[in-house]
């Protein structure tokens, strides 16, 4: 589920959620309520509409009142750049369009990223934390929102 650390709402200040926690509308960052467990965690997003997105990692230090979030985020955003930390780290080798589904696998080492299923490249390594998992951002300026698929795996 997205948004809250505890008893903390964590999401942007012009970001709504909807669906029981499943999607995401607005404009800013949320994170989920999970906390990454054993070092390990999945999710999966699928892309609803073009427009400005992150999917990724993020911890609490991270600015989602706005987007794209630079600090303290580890992801891919719509333009397929990978981010690490507020540095471009290289381009993703598979296109990523309106209907696609991002997954997102974290292990402790390494951040690996999945298009329609497919894993792509580059991978993000030097993720700080503590983050928590489903750190998604996006910029509404159409009314799309992002729906995530599968509930967090920590």
């Amino acid at each position: 589920m997205l948004a809250q650390f505890g008893n903390t709402i964590c999401l942007g200040k012009d970001v709504v959620i909807l669906k029981e926690g499943e999607r995401i509308c607005g404009t800013g960052g949320a994170f989920s309520t999970v906390p990454i467990v054993q070092n390990k965690a999945y999710f999966q997003v699928d892309i609803q509409q073009t427009g400005v997105w992150g999917i990724g990692l993020g911890n609490r230090q991270a600015q989602i009142d706005s987007a794209p979030i630079e600090k303290y985020f580890w992801g891919l955003r719509e333009s397929g750049q990978v981010f690490a930390d507020g540095q471009c780290i290289g381009q993703l080798n598979k296109a990523v369009d309106e209907g696609d589904s991002i997954g997102i696998a974290y292990d402790h080492i390494e951040m690996k990223i999945y298009v329609n299923g497919e894993e792509a490249e580059p991978k993000i390594t030097g993720v700080k934390g503590p983050v928590r998992v489903c750190s998604i951002y996006l910029q509404n300026k159409e009314d799309y929102s992002l729906k995530l698929m599968k509930k967090v795996k920590g």
